[in-house]
């Protein structure tokens, strides 16, 4: 008996709580999600965006072989620093021999 009072005075306080404040609590939490929302696509679009290449030239490996190191700088500053290619897509690291 004393469980079934005491679950109905909890339901019966959240139903009066509801009703007196449920409008206003809905609407506050509608516009704190608003908020975090568009602070999260504010920061994703300030992201920086690279506009180098993700791969490396299909012809790196004659690159390495025939070329000097300085132009092989200059074909490596157009590529990011973790570019892969070949066929193992390999970095830059693994294709040095």
């Amino acid at each position: 008996m004393t469980y079934t009072f005491l679950t109905i005075l909890v339901f019966g306080i959240g139903f009066y709580y509801a009703k007196k404040y449920g409008n206003k609590a809905k609407s506050d939490i509608e516009e704190h999600f608003k908020e975090s929302v568009s602070l999260e696509t504010v920061a994703a679009s300030k992201k920086p965006k690279s506009n180098k290449r993700k791969t490396l030239p299909k012809n790196f490996e004659e690159l390495l072989e025939n070329n000097s190191i300085e132009e092989l700088i200059l074909v490596l500053k157009k590529c990011n620093i973790d570019a892969y290619g070949g066929y193992s897509k390999k970095t830059v690291c693994k294709h040095w021999k």
